[in-house]
């Protein structure tokens, strides 16, 4: 069983295309399905394939097969070696930016303790600052 579900508007706007809809839908559910499964029954016999398979490859095809065979042996050898050494080169590379990483990181917290350092004596300066202020308020009070 088929089932076709469509989507109408009531709009005015949409009347063309409603109507479009719907003759689609008319012409939908007059289309009759028929299906059937398409089974059939081969029978191989191994012996009988291998024949024809060694038949198809004859006497000369054989040492090119081989050939082609060891080429493409030779070549996932030879792509094997270069995604090894990319994988080397991969894992240097890592080891390089976790090694500068460290390095950053020993920098940024020197600077941070300079940072403490000068703040610290920011701080004192300030005090002493004010201290010395206050007490030339007090000597201007003094002598005024």
């Amino acid at each position: 069983r088929t089932v076709l579900l469509v989507c109408a508007s009531p709009a005015a706007g949409n009347a063309q295309e409603t109507l479009s809809t719907f003759e689609f839908a008319s012409r939908a559910m007059r289309v009759e399905v028929d299906a059937k499964v398409n089974a059939s029954i081969v029978e191989v016999d191994s012996k009988a394939l291998l024949k024809d398979l060694s038949q198809e490859a004859g006497p000369g095809n054989g040492t090119l097969m081989a050939k082609e065979l060891e080429d493409l042996r030779q070549a996932a050898d030879e792509a094997a070696q270069r995604t090894k050494r990319e994988a080397d080169r991969c894992e240097q590379a890592v080891q390089e930016a976790q090694r500068e990483v460290r390095r950053l990181q020993q920098v940024a917290e020197e600077e941070e303790r300079k940072a403490c350092h000068w703040q610290g004596q920011a701080e004192s300066w300030e005090s002493s600052h004010r201290a010395t202020e206050d007490r030339l308020a007090e000597a201007r009070e003094a002598a005024g």
